[in-house]
């Protein structure tokens, strides 16, 4: 059973019309396992109270996967106990000594939350993820879905087919338009067959090789008809070899690089690496302007996290924690879990997950400042409900009903007149519905445009990795003495948010040592590591070279030194320091390093008189420094 999550505050309203504070307030953890759904206006508050949800559970030891569609989710990478005073001015600007005043000052006024602050920048491992960019770790995303083979369970196969169907039209946005559905529905209605056919064999359809193999299996169906229809008369040659073009059309030239990266895999999003902390993987989609193809993304990640669902069995209790904000927008066309009449590929997905995530220990949270524009059938199957400021009538009438049927009939009306940052709240282990201000977080809250998001991702990749520390015990639950209240964000000027400068170069702390060793003819020797440091140097970030430990290059997580480029291999080459001199050794004999035009073909050795060294990998280039010490 997961401990209380600390959200923020008991609140009330006196007499004169003033919101008193009051003591702590917590959720049970595992009330998250029935999903929680927050809502609140622009300026509400309802991302911070989202986010303090996901902080909560990731100091419970549950990982959290999150799809940022604004920007606002990355900058929970920057917890408060990892920034010195010179990273504030380095990731702000010069705005960087107001963003820290505020934090601080908001912070002062919550005792409460300063205790699990360390905590959550020693223990929680953030991770960005972009498909389509540089904006972070690249990931590969499929097209298709993949399945293990045919379903164990025949009650499984509608849900099957539900994913099938959402993905494939989907897809069929992308190649031909938003009539998709109507102008190829025989075209669409074949891939489905197609993958299906696929998914029963258990073939993989994942990355480039996945659309190529759907591109071969066209030019010869593994069947001779489609519903009781001959081939030919169904989908004429013509007609197919045209959709063979749109399909191989997605993997050639820039379009590849959206199957090009880190492959889609939650075990990979949600397993810890070597330093233990508990993993948080945000997948940033806001450098896509493009709706459908957010929403394209969205279903591919919910039918990734429900092929593992169904691939990992039951579970008692929160395990895993899906969070997605902003899925609801404008009338409903723009939504990603909309009522009926709208239906974009993300929207059958979604609602697997909140209809079957239980009973595998996934949690879903979910956000909107539009709740009339979300599935109001699946808002029923949701425990947790939060709502803040709500100023149109529609939004106020789709959450009153929700809440007058969990006894909160008094409470409703105040909806419209809520101050920023107060939500009245409801749980499966409630009562009845409360009231609750919400706490300050651990890290700080910034909305952040592309650019700005690609720098954070330099920065945080710059950072040491340092093992998990046990957290600090959870506090008592009995009420503690109200601290004194926080200034009102909402009287607050905006913050002005200028292109962060980010420093080019880190320092490194090179000592002088003596190693003193010996030829093979037993004559002793003084090694060149008394009197040679060498230093690599890769998109402006500075690692030195130690004798006798070698140093990874690629784009894989794993490696020491990791670039986005996607023309350099997972696990590239590695350095080593040897009496002095580097070796490099290419991982990757069809993809080699290159120095002065010329291709490494195996491990190559620099000594002092050749530094300095340039290599080109993909199109990064590494520059090997020789300094002389003392």
């Amino acid at each position: 059973m997961k401990r209380p999550f600390f959200v923020g505050y008991e609140t009330s309203r006196g007499f004169d019309e003033r919101w008193v504070r009051g003591s702590r307030f917590e959720l049970e953890g595992d009330d998250l396992n029935r999903h929680a759904f927050v809502c609140g206006a622009t300026g509400a508050g309802k991302t911070v109270f989202a986010k303090a949800l996901v902080e909560e559970a990731l100091l419970s030891g549950v990982p959290v996967v999150a799809i940022d569609v604004k920007g606002d989710l990355v900058s929970m990478a920057l917890a408060r106990g990892l920034l010195r005073d010179q990273d504030f001015q380095t990731l702000f600007g010069e705005d960087g000594p107001a963003v820290r005043k505020n934090f601080d000052d908001g912070i002062s006024g919550q005792r409460a939350a300063q205790v699990q602050m360390d905590s959550f920048a020693k223990n929680v491992d953030v991770r960005v993820y972009s498909p389509r960019g540089v904006y972070g770790e690249q990931l590969a995303l499929a097209a298709l879905p993949s399945f293990d083979g045919p379903v164990q369970d025949p009650a499984d196969a509608p849900d099957r087919r539900t994913l099938i169907q959402s993905l494939v039209r989907g897809l069929g946005v992308r190649m031909y338009g938003e009539r998709a559905a109507k102008s190829q529905a025989a075209e669409l209605g074949l891939l489905e067959e197609l993958v299906g056919w696929c998914a029963d064999q258990g073939r993989d359809l994942s990355g480039e090789e996945g659309i190529q193999y759907i591109v071969k299996l066209l030019a010869d169906p593994p069947f001779a008809s489609v519903a009781g229809m001959p081939m030919e008369e169904y989908l004429p040659e013509r007609r197919r070899t045209t959709l063979r073009r749109k399909l191989a059309s997605l993997v050639v030239g820039a379009e590849r690089d959206a199957f090009r990266g880190t492959p889609l895999s939650i075990e990979t999003l949600i397993t810890p690496n070597a330093t233990g902390k508990t993993p948080l993987s945000i997948i940033y989609l806001g450098h896509l302007s493009d709706f459908q193809l957010q929403a394209f993304i969205v279903a591919q990640v919910c039918s990734e996290l429900y092929r593992w669902m169904r691939a990992t069995g039951g579970a008692k209790g929160l395990r895993t924690l899906f969070f997605m904000d902003e899925i609801g927008g404008g009338d409903g066309r723009s939504a990603f879990f909309p009522s009926f009449p709208y239906n974009p590929p993300s929207k059958e997905p979604l609602n697997l997950l909140v209809k079957q995530g239980r009973s595998a220990g996934l949690g879903v949270l979910l956000a909107t400042q539009n709740p009339m524009s979300v599935d109001v059938r699946a808002l029923g199957n949701i425990g947790t409900m939060v709502a803040g400021q709500l100023t149109q009538k529609n939004d106020q009438n789709r959450v009153q009903s929700i809440f007058e049927d969990r006894g909160a009939k008094r409470f409703t009306g105040d909806l419209a007149q809520a101050p920023t940052g107060t939500f009245l709240v409801t749980g499966p282990s409630m009562r009845s519905p409360m009231w609750v201000q919400e706490r300050w977080l651990s890290s700080i809250h910034r909305q952040l445009a592309p650019d700005q998001v690609r720098q954070l991702w330099r920065w945080l990749k710059s950072q040491p990795q340092t093992a998990q520390v046990s957290p600090p015990p959870p506090a008592e639950r009995s009420p503690a003495p109200p601290p004194p209240v926080e200034p009102n964000p909402a009287e607050r000027p905006p913050p002005h948010h200028p292109e962060p400068e980010f420093s080019d170069a880190s320092t490194n702390d090179t000592s002088e040592t003596q190693d003193t060793g010996f030829t093979a003819d037993g004559t002793e020797q003084t090694a060149y590591l008394d009197v040679v440091s060498w230093t690599l140097s890769v998109d402006g970030q500075e690692h030195t070279l130690t004798e006798g430990t070698g140093l990874i290059f690629g784009r894989s997580r794993s490696c020491d030194v990791v670039v986005s480029d996607t023309f350099v291999s997972s696990k590239h080459l590695k350095l080593e320091l040897q009496d002095g001199a580097v070796v490099v050794t290419p991982l990757k004999p069809k993809n080699p390093p290159k120095v002065q035009g010329q291709r490494l073909e195996g491990p190559t050795r620099f000594e002092l008189i050749d530094a300095p060294v340039s290599l080109l990998c993909g199109k990064t280039q590494l520059d090997l420094r020789a300094d002389l010490l003392g």
